[in-house]
């Protein structure tokens, strides 16, 4: 039986959304080349970016409407 990496060593491909490690450099079922920066943790990094940018805009949208 296939051992399982940690859940914080595994990405998911672009191209098929399979699971891979992060340090694979292709993926396994599809065969598409990995970039260190498809790892999970760089998308929470941009996920956390982006809301922040939408809270600020949203408060200054807010602010330069506001009577």
């Amino acid at each position: 039986m296939a051992e399982h990496p940690p859940d914080d060593d595994l990405a998911y491909c672009p191209e098929c959304g399979g699971e891979v490690t992060i340090d694979a450099p292709h993926c396994r079922h599809c065969g598409r080349y990995i970039t260190p920066t498809l790892s999970r943790r760089g998308g929470r990094r941009k996920a956390l970016l982006a809301i922040i940018a939408a809270l600020v805009l949203a408060a200054f949208f807010y602010l330069m409407l506001s009577p």
